[in-house]
C-alpha cells in the first residue's frame, strides 16, 4: 500500500530527475553544438577535395612539406592509385583515412614519422 509519505517522497524525486535531466542538457548543449560545428567543417573540408590529389594538394591537405611526404608517409604508409609521367595521384579517401589513423602525434613530420616506424 503506498502512503502519502510514500507519494511525497516519489514526487520529489520526479521532480529531481527532471532537474537534472535540465541541468544535463544545459551543459551538453555548447559540447553537442561544438560537436556539430566540427563534423559541418569536417564534411565541407572532405567535399572540397578533388577525388584524385597530386603530392602537392596532400601536402597542403596534411598541413606538411612535399620532401615530408616523400621521405616518411609515400613510401610506407600512402601508395598512389596512378601515375601519368611523374605525377602521383593519391585517392581522397585514402588520405582521409590515413588522417582518421594517424591523430596528430606531434608537430611537422612526427604523425607520420612514429607511424613508419612501427
Amino acid at each position: 500500500m503506498i502512503t502519502p509519505l510514500l507519494l511525497k517522497i516519489i514526487e520529489l524525486l520526479l521532480k529531481l530527475v527532471s532537474l537534472a535531466t535540465i541541468l544535463l542538457d544545459d551543459d551538453l548543449r555548447p559540447f553537442i553544438h561544438e560537436l556539430r560545428e566540427y563534423l559541418r567543417e569536417k564534411r565541407k573540408a572532405q567535399q572540397d577535395l578533388p577525388e584524385l590529389m597530386t603530392v602537392q594538394e596532400v601536402a597542403n591537405y596534411l598541413g606538411r612539406e612535399r620532401s615530408s611526404l616523400y621521405r616518411n608517409v609515400i613510401p610506407t604508409l600512402l601508395k598512389p592509385c596512378k601515375k601519368i609521367g611523374n605525377t602521383s595521384y593519391f585517392k581522397k579517401t585514402d588520405v582521409i583515412k590515413l588522417m582518421d589513423e594517424y591523430p596528430d602525434q606531434g608537430k611537422g613530420t612526427h604523425r607520420f614519422g612514429k607511424a613508419k616506424k612501427k
